[in-house]
């Protein structure tokens, strides 16, 4: 599409591997071509809304960043893609890429002025379970700029699918599916650091404040729905809008919620827990 001279709105994951993620923003840029992933996680209200709170610097600096993201995936046989590698299978390039762009949103710009963007700013460490050449179970901890984000991902179980983003005296709560969440909520406590007295220990601080965000989901009329819908799927309207807005504005090449620097990270820093549990090394053409 990018050599047909076409804007290119592409399903996560857009690559597996780094390099071909770059061949991709360079093509784009040479061609004067709006390219972008679709994260559409970061397009929906709850989202922003979240993301306005912790970095309102209301509940303070973030300090870790927790979620989960995982299913039983129904075994096909001869394999499909969440178990062939040659399809891009496992459960990081279906559900722990979601978490690593979690990551990249909330935890703090790495200490040391790498430029935006820059993954070699983040320390990554990963462990998982890998079945013919896929990850069925990884759980793999992020961390930059004083704050650490721990993620677990598999095909193998069940979750809740939500976030929790704790800072030094609050918590924003995104409501399961986190990708896709239509809630979000914040508690705001008692800041112990303003205090004489340390807290007493086990109990926390007192509750100073709750507030929640509630967006529903654009509605379509039933006639344009598939049969078999995507949890929340009418979300995927907001990543669309904010496509053509961007189509539609002179100059615009990169959009605010998910710029291309951002995109890259999310993809190098995928590709270094791959390389902590041994899988997709030196991919190309793929």
């Amino acid at each position: 599409m990018l050599l047909h001279g076409k804007h290119v709105l592409l399903e996560k994951p857009a690559t597996v591997g780094s390099a071909e993620f770059a061949q991709l923003v360079k093509l784009a840029a040479e061609r004067d071509l709006l390219f972008v992933t679709n994260f559409w996680t970061r397009f929906f209200p709850a989202i922003k809304w979240a993301k306005a709170v912790a970095r309102s610097g209301l509940l303070g600096d973030v300090v870790h960043v927790q979620g989960d993201m995982a299913f039983q995936a129904v075994r096909v046989p001869g394999g499909d893609r969440f178990s062939l590698a040659s399809l891009g299978g496992g459960a990081m390039l279906d559900m722990g890429c979601y978490l690593v762009q979690f990551a990249a949103l909330f935890l703090p710009q790495p200490v040391g002025g790498n430029a935006p963007g820059d993954a070699r700013g983040f320390d990554v460490r990963a462990l998982g379970q890998v079945e013919g050449g896929v990850d069925t179970d990884v759980a793999f901890v992020v961390a930059a700029g004083g704050a650490s984000a721990s993620f677990g991902t598999s095909l193998r179980r069940s979750s809740n699918f939500a976030l929790s983003i704790y800072c030094a005296h609050g918590k924003i709560e995104i409501d399961g599916p986190a990708n896709c969440p239509v809630r979000a909520s914040y508690a705001l406590y008692d800041d112990a650091a303003s205090k004489r007295e340390p807290p007493v220990p086990c109990c926390g601080q007192p509750l100073l404040e709750q507030r929640s965000f509630v967006q529903p989901l654009p509605t379509f009329p039933p006639r344009l729905l598939a049969r078999r819908g995507y949890p929340n799927g009418m979300g995927f309207a907001y990543a669309a809008s904010a496509f053509e807005r961007c189509l539609y504005t002179d100059g615009c090449r990169s959009l605010d919620e998910l710029p291309t620097a951002e995109q890259q990270l999310i993809v190098d820093l995928t590709a270094e827990v791959f390389a902590h549990i041994g899988i997709y090394q030196n991919v190309s053409g793929m």
